[in-house]
């Protein structure tokens, strides 16, 4: 047990350090010592000793019981007194404040031992059931059953929460006003209630209707036990709760017991009732007819007769003992009927349900063969897709390579020729030239783009990741690979770095292209203003690179289209800008690739701004 922290307030000094040395023999600690009703407040407030020992007679301008009453009220802290007054009108000030003991100087070591000992387990005690009462109190307000206490008259002494909200009262005071009997519907039930209650000491369900507040009338179950108050008042303790929707329920239930049986013949599904044996007790019509069978018939039949598989009563009451513990059982099975000899697929859907307070098996059957004829359909047709898929894939693979050697010769040898006829170039074969060099390029980015994202589709792109500084291996490159064109449109193209490390892990190809067409794009569709990109990092192990631009931007109805393969904004030969759609849809596969997130924002002729976030490595 810890040992108790007592702040001694005594206004003679060589008393304290008495007082102080006599404690601390006794194995306690001192928190501390003052000598005026002032400083007992503040010490009091700044260290919340476990014990104050206060004298009466103190220096400043209260005295140690002004002190300890506004102790005991601000802080709840025990109080023992030493005083050297023993007079009646002292004693009567010091019981207003209720002290734990009160010893007369001088202060004998044993008293002394005694009443802090007392006064701690007393604290403790007090503590304890202060908690308790919090805890009660709590779960009385709390609760979700009304909770009451009554006299035997009737009058109303304690409601919770629950209760008051049940009746329609807005407050216990507008609730107490009323008397227990004047709320029974029929107040002679009242009198059979007492009776119980006085035979047998306590009632348990007692159902009758109840009056709200509004006058509206409610069904109720009270439960109560007559008991004595402190002052030996007979009292009934008791808990109401609102049953009304369920005797409503009842009722209904009752009224079209015809009803429910014409449901329970026509449902969708067969529906057997067993025991844990496999004697079945109920089935519907949908049962009879699923297994061909009429109802005297299937009384005098075991469940497992149904069962087209061999399966041993013990393994099915293995299942069975689950399903009465509260665990649900759904399987399928191959079942049969007792006149034939052909098997059917079924799925049982198999629970618990209480008749007469014995517990049976529900099984919910349904035929699905027809449903797993068109399962496997489903199935064959998705495997065929997939092929397909494939195929196209792998067609699309095949012929891009087929196309990309032969425009990669017919470019090596314009480019030869261009060199063999430089003046001739210059002078009039140079658009000629510059034109077939970006219509072979064009189309070189475009078998290109195929390739890579057939590659992908099929999963033949090699990825190879390694750890390098994206802004010298990749970002430098590009910037170098576009600046001259950038120039020639006339635009501002600059690269900003932002950060205090740029190393990533990831595949140089991909990233390269990925950052090619990301800033291709941005000088595409730029016609004036500036093409930037930008490095920064957030502090959390991520790298961030913005390419911005002041291009035509995005309509925010295409944005969630915008990462789709073969789409672009404007479509058609009449478009303005060309390209195959296949771009932002590789960037994207490509951020995959490398484990990165892309995002976007853009508005309308005013430019757009794609973010690549990066988890960098440790």
């Amino acid at each position: 047990m810890k040992t108790p922290n007592i702040l001694v307030v005594e206004d003679e000094s060589i008393v304290s350090l008495e007082i102080q040395g006599r404690l601390e023999e006794l194995g306690y600690t001192v928190a501390g010592a003052v000598y005026s009703g002032e400083d007992a407040i503040a010490s009091a407030k700044e260290l919340l000793p476990d014990l104050i020992l206060m004298d009466i007679n103190l220096r400043g301008n209260i005295d140690g019981i002004e002190a300890a009453n506004f102790i005991k009220k601000a802080l709840n802290i025990p109080i023992i007194y030493m005083t050297a007054y023993a007079d009646e009108e002292t004693i009567q000030r010091a019981k207003v404040t209720a002290p734990y003991a009160y010893i007369i100087k001088p202060i004998e070591v044993r008293e002394l031992h005694t009443s802090i000992e007392i006064a701690m387990f007393k604290s403790q005690m007090e503590k304890k059931l202060i908690e308790s009462e919090h805890r009660f109190r709590s779960l009385f307000e709390n609760a979700t059953l009304g909770l009451y206490r009554t006299s035997l008259e009737g009058e109303v002494l304690m409601a919770n929460n629950a209760l008051i909200k049940m009746l329609g009262y807005d407050s216990f005071e507008d609730l107490v006003n009323k008397d227990v009997v004047s709320g029974y519907v029929n107040p002679e039930i009242r009198n059979d209630f007492i009776k119980l209650l006085e035979s047998e000491g306590s009632v348990l369900g007692f159902e009758s209707q109840w009056k709200k507040k509004d006058g509206s009338i409610i069904y109720i179950s009270e439960s109560a036990r007559r008991g004595v108050d402190e002052e030996g008042n007979i009292v009934f303790d008791g808990t109401i709760e609102d049953i009304t929707n369920k005797k409503l329920a009842q009722d209904e239930l009752k009224d079209s017991k015809e009803m429910l049986q014409t449901v329970f013949d026509n449902v969708y599904d067969a529906i057997l009732i067993h025991d844990i044996n496999g004697k079945i007790i109920v089935a519907n019509k949908k049962a009879l007819s699923l297994f061909n069978i009429n109802p005297d018939e299937v009384l005098e039949t075991n469940v497992l007769d149904f069962s087209a598989e061999e399966t041993s009563l013990e393994k099915a009451q293995e299942g069975w003992n689950s399903v009465l513990e509260g665990k649900p059982l759904l399987v399928e099975n191959k079942a049969k009927r007792l006149s034939e000899q052909s098997s059917f697929d079924i799925e049982i859907f198999i629970s618990k349900v209480s008749i007469n307070k014995n517990n049976y098996l529900l099984a919910n059957i349904r035929d699905i063969t027809e449903r797993k004829k068109v399962k496997e359909a489903i199935i064959q047709a998705k495997e065929k897709a997939e092929e397909s898929d494939r195929l196209k894939s792998e067609f699309l693979a095949s012929m891009s390579h087929e196309i990309r050697t032969p425009v990669n010769t017919i470019l090596n040898y314009t480019s030869l020729l261009k060199a063999d006829l430089v003046d001739l170039v210059q002078n009039q074969f140079g658009d000629i030239f510059h034109s077939i060099n970006i219509g072979g390029q064009r189309l070189i980015r475009t078998v290109d783009s195929i390739l890579n994202m057939s590659q992908i589709q099929t999963g033949t792109f090699e990825v190879v990741k390694q750890k390098m500084n994206l802004e010298n291996d990749i970002l430098d490159s590009v910037f170098a690979e576009f600046k001259v064109e950038a120039a020639n449109k006339g635009i501002e193209f600059k690269i900003e770095k932002n950060t205090t490390s740029a190393m990533v892990y990831g595949d140089n190809y991909s990233l390269g292209q990925l950052f090619t067409n990301l800033v291709d794009n941005a000088i595409k569709y730029t016609k004036e203003g500036k093409v930037k990109i930008k490095t920064y990092n957030n502090g959390n192990g991520e790298l961030y690179v913005d390419v911005s631009d002041t291009g035509i931007g995005i309509s925010e109805k295409f944005l969630e289209n915008i990462f789709t393969p073969f789409s672009q904004e404007t479509q058609g030969y009449t478009r303005r800008f060309d390209g195959n759609g296949l771009g932002l849809a590789l960037v994207k596969k490509y951020c995959e690739l490398n484990d990165a997130n892309i995002s976007i924002k853009s508005t309308k002729g005013t430019g757009s701004t794609f973010t690549v976030k990066f988890n960098q490595p440790s």
